[in-house]
């Protein structure tokens, strides 16, 4: 079973939508990450240990198969993928602005 995990940041309410209808594909685990309030640093280094923020969010990035991004601001998902660049590498990223392309995006997922 493949993981997908949504990430929102601006409209919770629509991503959650989009997650149960989703997960309605008996083949897809979905999970829904609110960027915003992940509350990620905005300056990215690389100090040892990483911020609590981080380390809480990375092993959801790091177990999904691919990324639904879906109202999201742009600085929230470059903060993201800045703390957590090996949670991205090699897995499917894309950006849903309407929701009526849903089952075009998660056939492509597959």
């Amino acid at each position: 079973m493949k993981r997908l995990v949504i990430l929102t940041g601006s409209d919770h309410g629509v991503a959650c939508q989009i997650a149960d209808r989703a997960s309605t594909h008996a083949d897809l685990e979905v999970d829904v990450l609110d960027l915003t309030a992940a509350c990620l640093p905005d300056l990215v280094s690389d100090v040892v240990p990483a911020p609590p923020a981080v380390r809480d969010l990375e092993p959801w990035l790091e177990a999904a198969d691919g990324f639904l991004v879906v109202a999201c601001p742009p600085h929230l998902l470059s903060l993201a993928m800045a703390w957590s660049p090996a949670a991205w590498q090699g897995k499917q990223v894309s950006f849903l602005t309407d929701p009526n392309m849903l089952d075009h995006v998660l056939k492509d997922f597959r």
